[in-house]
């Protein structure tokens, strides 16, 4: 008898997971690929080991936007932006670019797509974090790596994002 309700219980669980795991599967088939530009940094100072830290461009940019908005309206500083959203500018080749904060309701030019971010009260500038943080990859390709250019995500209509790969300067996937 114990047995069957430990196996009715764990049937949700896993329902959960396997749903939770066919989204990301679709995200990482279906979703449109743009690029995202890596923040300029010392790749010997990101590299550990076997993963490099990310941070990009699009972040830092709507980083400091949020920060001009607070100063504007201060009491935005602990309530976030509401809908966790940012509106990126893709040009011919997808590399995108941060244009906005979206808001609710608000609709897109056809040049334009939603990528979601957290929000970290009381980090200044550096309240706004595009995840994931941080590329792994297998041990001794950290040169091969080092001159990633681009963060290659698939992205889904809501926002959702993958991080799929890096790319170089000539946009291309870094394979090792």
């Amino acid at each position: 008898m114990r047995r069957h309700l430990v196996l009715l219980a764990l049937l949700p669980v896993l329902a959960v997971l396997n749903y939770s795991l066919y989204e990301r599967e679709t995200l990482r088939r279906g979703g449109e690929l743009v690029l995202l530009e890596l923040a300029p940094a010392d790749p010997r100072s990101l590299m550990q080991g076997d993963y490099m830290r990310l941070r990009y461009e699009a972040e830092q940019k709507a980083g400091a936007a949020w920060k001009r908005l607070t100063e504007e309206e201060p009491d935005l500083e602990t309530r976030g932006p509401t809908s966790r959203k940012i509106v990126l500018s893709l040009d011919d080749k997808a590399r995108a670019r941060f244009d906005r904060f979206h808001r609710e309701g608000e609709v897109l030019a056809p040049q334009e797509r939603l990528l979601s971010f957290r929000f970290l009260p009381d980090k200044g500038s550096s309240s706004i974090r595009i995840e994931p943080q941080s590329f792994f990859f297998q041990e001794g390709h950290g040169d091969q790596f080092s001159a990633a250019r681009f963060g290659m995500m698939h992205l889904g209509s809501d926002g959702d994002h993958m991080l799929v790969g890096l790319a170089n300067e000539a946009l291309a996937e870094i394979r090792p």
